[in-house]
């Protein structure tokens, strides 16, 4: 499986009331940009959409935000918390 090196965690997803983390990321499934939000606890999925806005601009800029320790995600982009891309 290939990495994407532009990955970006958001520690907590600015619009869940439960401080689920919201993962960025290039599926090559899907073939583009995909936003998906994850539970906090288990790192089940909650739901995911096809990226744009801000966070496709983060993104595409190769924002520096995959360091997030909150999820167990490393500086170096190491899967945070066993999750699969």
């Amino acid at each position: 499986m290939t990495r994407d090196p532009r990955w970006i965690v958001r520690g907590h997803d600015p619009k869940s009331a439960l401080g689920a983390i919201r993962l960025i990321g290039y599926s090559p499934s899907a073939g583009f940009v995909l936003t998906v939000v994850v539970d906090s606890v288990d790192n089940a999925g909650i739901t995911a959409w096809k990226t744009r806005g801000a966070d496709l601009r983060a993104y595409l800029e190769g924002a520096e935000t995959h360091n997030d320790q909150s999820c167990g995600a490393s500086a170096t982009g190491g899967d945070p918390g066993g999750i699969r891309r």
